[in-house]
């Protein structure tokens, strides 16, 4: 689980319990839509996207192999980036769809090869971009490069699993952690709502919510420190 899931997961559970204990309050019920609504889509396209630059990131040594062999088959770099359109499944295919697009609509190949660390904005697709560019202007092997680059994404990938693998449960229960005291208040808007009005109905309540949201954050930043593993 990355950095990003790990958050989104974390934020959207404290803004589920929000906005039941919201939902429940009736001063706050015609707030709801522009309060709660427009961030809840803002997060999600952020994680939708974040989730679709991971698969494509995970997708990139086989399109450099692919891409290797077909150089070694004789090919040009701009055929190889059709070979992979044509063969490598969603969603990296459909970003070296848009580059070959973009090459027919007439833009030069660095430009629009460099958009492709703009549309997947992963470490690993930016050395891919910059090892092209850098390449092309002052010349070199591409055949050794991009062998070099798959087996080296390859590997790091291999570690990234192990150390994802090995860490997952820390991640559960931290997030179970940071998420159990939102789940236990909307419980209890169900159950005891004369118990827990105080707290979203007086400016006691309201600072007590305030000063959790900032203890909630520097628990997840802790968290995360202990959880999560760059590599």
């Amino acid at each position: 689980m990355t950095y990003v899931i790990f958050l989104t997961v974390v934020f959207l559970a404290a803004l589920s319990a929000v906005a039941a204990s919201l939902f429940l309050s009736n001063g706050w019920r015609r707030h709801l839509p522009e309060s709660i609504i427009l961030p809840v889509a803002a997060r999600i396209r952020c994680a939708l996207r974040s989730r679709r630059s991971i698969q494509a990131d995970r997708q990139l040594s086989d399109a450099l192999a692919l891409m290797c062999n077909a150089l070694k088959a004789g090919l040009a770099l701009p055929q190889t980036v059709e070979l992979a359109a044509e063969l490598l499944p969603p969603p990296l295919s459909e970003e070296f769809g848009r580059v070959l697009r973009q090459l027919r609509m007439g833009r030069d190949f660095d430009s629009a090869f460099a958009t492709l660390a703009e549309s997947v904005p992963t470490e690993d697709m930016e050395l891919l971009v910059q090892s092209v560019d850098v390449l092309r202007r002052t010349g070199g092997n591409l055949i050794e490069t991009f062998s070099s680059l798959a087996a080296t994404i390859a590997q790091r990938r291999r570690v990234a699993d192990k150390v994802s693998a090995l860490t997952s449960q820390g991640v559960a229960q931290a997030v179970t952690l940071l998420m159990l005291p939102w789940l236990l208040g909307a419980a209890l808007c169900v159950l005891a709502p004369d118990f827990i009005e105080p707290l979203y109905s007086t400016r006691l309540g309201m600072c007590l919510i305030a000063m959790a949201l900032i203890m909630e954050a520097a628990g997840a930043v802790w968290l995360r420190r202990i959880v999560v593993i760059r590599i």
